[in-house]
């Protein structure tokens, strides 16, 4: 009872644990959506500002020359249609060069309109002219009551654009104005340039195209994969096979589509081809600040795929030390939450505060700054502007405000023209420093650089909360590695006496025994094996869970593994009165690559599971192909018995671990629970997928499917372990063994096999023996008093006892895991044997490293 009670609390403990780590990863998924958020937010701003500012520049040094406004001005004043159209080509002249160079800059359309908002010339198509734009464009329009620089995004006949309209004087008389349409694309690689990790893709509303384009620009787009109720113009998509996917997942995501119905910002994350990806949507608005379009962007997350191994690995945590991390995990978790709660309310106070910008000039002087900034420094802006911003607040690794001009990234990106994407601190006014992560991208127009525009945020907090993480993880990699030293220990303390058990079983029938004894004998030898199966069970599930299992790739013979199984079951068949029957069909190959220990762990599960839980009928065993490409091939194996059945509402128990279908079936036929849940896990390491159909009282189907690679045919020889002991040559061997227990086992064994071998205690007593004595083998345990085996083979690698020191020392531990093995390799020793000892792995060992002399044939 108290061990159920005990067992009961374990599991709580850990369920807590797992909720708790589950509550801490949605946060930090939504913390993380957040910032993702705000980088395309900030990306997009940081980009439309810059094209503004190029915009604007154009127009002052292009369009507002005398001769330009002059031959424009010509043209609108005129009442001759002849003589208009003569201004019109001149004007068209002039400014062709700007209009390519604009053009190679993705510029999609440039056109002048008359003071009444009639199109006056269209460089993209100068033969259409004179229609009313005030009617068709709200920016039009608004440029006209306004007489004021309009910017935006809007849908036009042609296309969704996001349009920069200037009114145009000349002689203190307004002429018309002069509007810059910038495609996408160009902005798409602004903000590429700023977040070059991102892609980035335009959904215009389906509605307003529908009002605004013409058929034959409609025909231009396609409905959007992520919403049919938004078009992307197919020209200008250039999402890779990833994104598309990510949209097509997308469109059945609840918060996604709500948010765009609602037309508000979004962020979330998605799986996609074996990588986890951050998306966010932001809406734009047109020239009335109404939604129009979506900017959607997406990239790999490695942040949040390790926020996921973080919380896997966390859920491992067993024992004492699970309630400790439960304990120290909850603490962080309140501090986390307090925190959140403080940055919600400030939040909501300050009113979804945007991040900083400003923009210096080619001398890294600021010539503008928004509000954000001059909050996060605590300047005002006449204080700001005309400084130079690394003399301000940069700050350099004493600490100190300024900065060299060769250190500040700032004055790189103005040098070199390189954009910078990085970490950085900043002092406010009041001397308070800062973590600001910082994106600063030059200004270049005509092929000169004339100043940078920087974006930046403050990322203290988030800085603070990555140390906890890191700190959280380092905790838990320890607990992990407790709990496999606990599972390595555990295996060793109890393969010690097990060996002791299982080697005098095996010795005492090899006595002359009545029936009884004999049985008696079998009955130790059959319990001592399911001893050393649960043990072995506990060990792969811990391989596995740790992603530590490797699954071998070599040749061996498919259907001989299925008979063997067949035959080693079989006795176990006839002891309950069961027909066991096997059926490999023809098309199943025989020879192939693959991991046959593992394949014939499975079976032996699955068939041993089946004859267990059957009463009387039979057990069928079914091989048959299912699958050929070239020389894969997928086998399906089959296991169906007449027993007891499982109920329907019970088969989701069966593949999880420490777990039966019910108690009554534990109590009855025993077991760990992590059988079926290691098969299921190893058919996976193998590619293939594993179930069950089962009817409760009628019997069960349990089956799994492997994909192979056919293998050349193998020349295999079976010898029996009774003959493999023939030939075996005359030698001396040392057996450094402390238990006495396991001396008397391993002493008799190499009895049997015609060796007297030397016993020496400990490692210590086995140099002496060496050096006094020459031996030709040495069995060497490793743990024991006063010197162990790792140090004594060590010293005799070195040469300490004087003799040769490249003598053959095979280890004899009851460590079984593949670290044990490792350990034993690095510190020097020739080979391995693992307890229990077993007659046919000792005989191996032999053959391997005693050379057998020829005797002299008749004719010598």
């Amino acid at each position: 009872m108290f061990r159920w009670l005990g067992l009961f609390l374990l599991l709580l403990i850990e369920g807590s644990i797992v909720v708790f780590l589950y509550i801490s990863r949605e946060e930090k998924e939504h913390q993380l959506s957040d910032r993702n958020l705000h980088s395309l937010q900030m990306a997009y701003q940081a980009a439309l500002q810059t094209r503004d500012t190029a915009m604007r520049l154009a127009v002052q040094e292009v369009v507002l020359r005398h001769d330009v406004l002059a031959a424009f001005a010509e043209g609108i004043w005129s009442q001759d249609a002849p003589e208009q159209a003569k201004m019109r080509a001149k004007l068209y002249r002039m400014l062709l060069p700007t209009y390519e160079r604009l053009a190679a800059e993705n510029v999609s359309q440039f056109q002048f309109h008359t003071k009444e908002g009639l199109s006056y010339l269209r460089f993209h198509q100068p033969d259409q002219f004179g229609d009313d734009l005030s009617v068709q464009r709200t920016s039009i329009a608004k440029m006209i009551e306004a007489e004021k620089p309009i910017k935006g995004f809007e849908v036009g006949s042609m296309s969704g654009s996001f349009r920069f309209i200037y009114p145009v004087f000349f002689a203190d008389q307004r002429l018309g104005s002069v509007e810059i349409a910038l495609s996408f694309k160009a902005l798409r690689e602004s903000m590429t340039q700023l977040a070059p990790n991102y892609e980035y893709e335009l959904l215009t509303y389906e509605r307003a195209a529908a009002r605004a384009m013409s058929a034959s620009q409609r025909a231009k787009y396609q409905p959007a994969q992520l919403n049919s109720s938004y078009l992307v113009e197919t020209d200008e998509s250039v999402a890779s096979g990833a994104f598309v996917k990510l949209q097509q997942r997308l469109k059945t995501n609840d918060k996604i589509q709500r948010a765009m119905r609602d037309q508000r910002a979004v962020a979330t994350y998605a799986w996609v081809d074996g990588n986890w990806y951050s998306i966010g949507l932001l809406p734009i608005q047109d020239t009335d600040n109404k939604p129009i379009a979506y900017i959607v962007s997406a990239a790999l997350s490695p942040e949040i795929a390790s926020i996921q191994r973080d919380f896997w690995l966390g859920s491992l945590v067993t024992g004492l030390f699970a309630l400790i991390l439960a304990v120290f995990l909850w603490r962080v978790q309140r501090e986390i939450l307090l925190r959140t709660g403080q940055q919600r309310q400030m939040q909501n106070i300050s009113d979804a505060m945007a991040d900083g910008l400003y923009v210096t000039d080619h001398e890294g002087k600021v010539t503008f700054a928004n509000l954000a900034t001059l909050s996060l420094l605590g300047y005002e802006q006449k204080m700001l502007i005309g400084c130079a911003a690394r003399e301000v607040f940069y700050i350099n690794d004493h600490g100190e405000r300024g900065i060299d001009a060769n250190l500040c990234p700032l004055c790189r990106v103005l040098r070199t023209g390189e954009p910078f994407r990085g970490e950085w601190r900043f002092i406010r006014q009041d001397d308070r420093i800062f973590d600001v992560e910082v994106a600063s991208q030059p200004i270049i127009e005509l092929g000169r650089l004339v100043g940078a525009v920087t974006v930046f945020r403050d990322v203290s907090d988030r800085n603070a909360v990555r140390q906890e993480l890191i700190a959280a993880k380092a905790l838990a990699e320890q607990a992990s590695a407790s709990k496999s030293a606990f599972l390595a220990n555990m295996s060793h303390e109890i393969r010690t006496p097990m060996n002791g058990v299982l080697g005098m079983a095996d010795l005492l029938q090899e006595t002359t025994l009545n029936d009884e004894q004999a049985d008696y004998v079998q009955t130790i030898r059959s319990s001592g094996d399911a001893l050393l199966t649960v043990i072995d069970d506990i060990l792969d599930y811990s391989k596995i869970e740790a992603g530590m299992m490797v699954i071998e790739s070599a040749p061996f013979d498919l259907r001989a593994l299925f008979k063997d199984v067949h035959r080693l079951m079989q006795v176990r068949a006839d002891q309950k009165g069961l027909l066991l029957s096997l059926r490999v069909t023809d098309a199943v190959p025989a020879f192939v690559l693959g991991d046959s220990v593992r394949v014939r762990q499975v079976l032996l599960n699955l068939i041993g599971n089946a004859i267990k839980f059957t009463e009387q009928g039979s057990v069928d065993v079914l091989a048959l192909l299912t699958q050929q490409e070239g020389d894969l091939s997928t086998i399906r194996i089959e296991v169906s018995d007449t027993g007891i059945g499982i109920a329907e509402d019970k088969i989701n128990r069966l593949f999880k671990s420490f777990s039966q279908v019910d108690d009554s079936t534990s109590r009855r036929f025993g077991g760990t629970g992590l059988g079926l849940s290691i098969s299921k896990r190893l058919v996976a390491l193998m590619q293939g997928e594993m179930g069950v159909n089962s009817v409760e009282g009628q019997g069960s189907v349990f089956w799994f499917t492997l994909l192979v690679q056919e293998a050349a045919g193998l020349q295999t020889n079976t010898i029996r372990a009774t003959d493999a002991a023939a030939g075996l040559p005359m030698a001396r061997i040392l057996l450094v063994e402390d238990n006495l227990v396991n001396q008397k086992v391993a002493s008799a064994m190499l009895g049997k096999l015609g060796y007297k071998p030397v016993v020496a205690n400990n490692g210590k007593e086995a140099l002496s023996c060496l050096s006094e004595q020459d031996f030709d083998l040495v069995f060497m345990d490793c743990q024991m008093p006063v010197m162990d085996g790792f140090e004594a083979t060590r010293a005799i690698r070195a040469g300490a006892f004087g003799g040769h020191p490249n003598i053959t020392v095979i280890a004899l531990t009851a460590n079984a895991m593949k670290e044990d093995q490792e350990a034993c390799y690095a510190a020097g020793m020739t080979d391995y044997l693992s307890k229990p000892l077993q007659m046919p792995a000792l005989i191996t060992m032999l053959k391997k490293y005693l050379v057998v002399t020829p005797e002299p044939t008749s004719e010598s």
